[in-house]
């Protein structure tokens, strides 16, 4: 334990429990686990819902924002994350919103990646718009016509699919 000021109640603490606290006026303020994953305002830095690789995560009083990683790996999907996270609700699909940043290929010499933004209405998590590799804009779908260029899709409720829209 190293003691940082002279009433002791700021201290930088390794316990048994393999993982560091940072402590001020007494009360935890970050905590790094034995995976890695910071967390500040918890001392536990972990995900709801079960999400994996959570790198940080920021804890209020009714609302965690959360930065998860993917494996590292090249598999198509892997990527970032940026999620916002109402724990203050009763709702089943506590989240607020997400930025996902995500691989396309496996190549690794030539990487393509998207964008994609989520929302969450009357309580369904969804995919609200997508930024593609070619540099399309899709808004409430998830995949450009094979038949345009890129530019700007939107649904077509009565088509069932994306539209070129301009």
């Amino acid at each position: 334990e190293i003691i940082l000021d002279a009433d002791t109640d700021t201290t930088i603490t390794a316990d048994t429990d393999d993982q560091i606290d940072i402590k001020t006026g007494g009360s935890d303020r970050v905590t790094i686990d034995s995976s890695g994953n910071v967390g500040i305002g918890t001392t536990s830095p972990d995900a709801q819902g079960g999400n994996q690789n959570i790198i940080f995560n920021i804890e209020g009083s009714d609302n965690i924002a959360y930065l998860s990683g993917g494996s590292g790996g090249n598999a198509v999907d892997d990527g970032f994350a940026i999620e916002g996270v109402a724990t203050g609700v009763t709702s089943n699909d506590k989240r607020l919103g997400q930025i996902g940043m995500f691989r396309t290929n496996t190549s690794t010499t030539s990487l393509n990646s998207q964008m994609a933004f989520y929302t969450t209405g009357s309580g369904t998590h969804s995919e609200a718009m997508r930024i593609t590799d070619s540099g399309g804009l899709l808004i409430s779908c998830t995949t450009e016509p094979s038949n345009t260029t890129s530019g700007i899709f939107l649904r077509d409720n009565s088509e069932g699919g994306c539209k070129f829209s301009r």
